[in-house]
């Protein structure tokens, strides 16, 4: 990062611009080495990918902040394996006596 904003400081920028462009241009480098690793995906998930790699070149720094903290929330409360134990798998049909429409 030091070396892009050294760079930035020979067009004659001021520190703030300088830090501006650094991170897009770091920003840029991640979300083409991104893509450049979801191509190595299954074909299924290129997609998603492809779309979150276009939010992640509009949205700077917010959308890959958002793309991890969305992923680790998932690792550490969403991702456990489901109890089916509570759940029916009966194929045999409940008769209703009131209709639709009916109190």
């Amino acid at each position: 990062m030091a070396g892009v904003i050294e760079a930035l400081a020979r067009f004659g920028l001021s520190r703030d611009e300088q830090i501006f462009f650094g991170v897009l241009a770091l920003n840029t480098i991640l979300t083409l080495l991104y893509l450049l690793l979801s191509l190595l995906r299954p074909k299924e998930r290129r997609g998603s990918s492809l779309l979150r790699g276009f939010v992640m070149l509009l949205c700077p720094v917010v959308a890959p902040c958002f793309f991890l903290l969305s992923w680790a929330f998932y690792r550490l409360f969403l991702h456990r394996p489901v109890d089916l134990a509570d759940v029916i798998f009966s194929k045999e049909h409940v008769k209703t006596y009131l209709k639709a429409d009916e109190s």
